[in-house]
């Protein structure tokens, strides 16, 4: 997906990390931290020696192919044998030791990046003398990582976000009384494909009336009425990159009440996102949000986060929340999405993806207009 260099500068900054924990040998399960420094999370691992060339392990026929097409690092294929009277299904640990053995490898001390089965495996693959090797857990700093976005991957984001639009453009069109959620969601998803995407980044939430109450609604056979309150939640996968946006709007005349709570769900996201910049906590754009709506009288019923980071997850480290004190950087990519939800009523949230900057942040699903009444373009 990108060039070889994107890869080897990701995984030299994971190399700092395991040369300051005297770390020999760093092994990677899950899917999206491998995506990440190959390129690829076809393969069933990926092996990062601290002085040797990565490569990844995988099962032939499923995956290896793929990995081979998609990585610019050495795929090893495994292939097991099942026979009429024996299985011979060795587990990828012990077949990354294996791997190891032959290169001449020192394996002191591993760090690891998967599940609890997973890591339980690789100990008994590497223990000797009934002891197990030292094993540092590798999830946390892979995600420090990813969190700090090149601008590659901002591209690929901003890409992600101009499918997801135009998704929602060459759908407007059939948003009219008598269409169903499920029609709405699965046109809006066909249309991503369309376009270039890979798909939905996640299933594509869609509400009518009193349904928009619930934050993450599964659509149903609910008819769109006149009048009623529409919420639509989505974004699409390009080249394994995320992009995520919600708008609420009415179809017909708003009221009186929703104009008053569409403001100021529209006002609390706008301060949030003028508060957010590089070097300022995470809580400082999601406490910016709460003021807002809670002048309005509203706080109570805002019950999420302002926001989370996005990239190759639909969700990511940070959290835009209260009482997270951790520092924003430049290049991070995040959601700012406020929302107000009324049991019986229906609710409202309005969110954008945007690239965080020095001096700001650039808001990369900005060609997603924002109006409480639904036009037609």
């Amino acid at each position: 997906m990108f060039p070889k260099e994107e890869y080897d500068s990701r995984i030299f900054k994971l190399r700092k990390w395991m040369e300051s924990k005297k770390v020999d040998l760093s092994i990677i399960r899950s899917g999206a931290n491998m995506s990440y420094l190959s390129g690829t999370s076809a393969a069933s691992a990926l092996v990062v020696p601290i002085d040797e060339d990565p490569f990844l392990i995988a099962r032939y026929a499923f995956g290896d192919k793929i990995a081979e097409e998609q990585t610019a690092y050495e795929v090893v294929t495994v292939k097991p044998f099942y026979g009429l009277d024996k299985v011979d299904d060795k587990k990828i640990s012990f077949l990354i030791k294996d791997e190891i053995k032959k290169r001449g490898m020192r394996t002191r001390k591993l760090a690891f990046d998967g599940n609890e089965q997973e890591e339980e495996e690789l100990r008994r693959a590497f223990r000797r003398g009934g002891k197990s090797l030292p094993v540092l857990s590798l999830s946390r700093e892979i995600l420090r990582i990813r969190a700090v976005k090149s601008e590659r991957e901002i591209e690929t984001m901003r890409k992600s976000a101009d499918i997801s639009v135009n998704a929602f453009y060459s759908t407007v069109s059939e948003i009219m009384p008598g269409v169903t959620e499920k029609e709405i969601a699965g046109r809006i998803e066909l249309e991503m494909r369309r376009l270039g995407g890979d798909g939905p980044a996640f299933p594509t939430i869609v509400c009518f009336g009193e349904n928009s109450f619930n934050a993450h609604h599964v659509p149903t056979e609910r008819k769109l009425r006149e009048g009623d309150i529409v919420l639509i939640d989505f974004g699409s996968s390009y080249s394994m990159y995320a992009s995520d946006m919600t708008r609420t709007f009415v179809i017909g005349k708003p009221e009186k009440k929703l104009e008053d709570l569409w403001n100021a769900v529209y006002e609390s996201q706008e301060k949030a996102i003028m508060k957010l910049k590089a070097g300022v906590s995470a809580e400082d754009p999601d406490k910016e949000a709460r003021d807002v709506l809670n002048k309005r009288g509203l706080l109570d019923i805002f019950v999420h986060s302002t926001g989370h980071g996005i990239g190759l997850e639909v969700h990511e480290p940070p959290r835009l929340l209260v009482g997270v004190k951790d520092k924003i950087e430049r290049n991070y990519t995040v959601t700012v999405e406020p929302g107000i939800y009324i049991k019986g009523w229906g609710g409202i949230r309005i969110e954008d993806t945007l690239v965080v900057r020095s001096d700001g942040s650039e808001v990369l699903t900005r060609g997603l207009i924002k109006e409480m009444e639904l036009k037609r373009y």
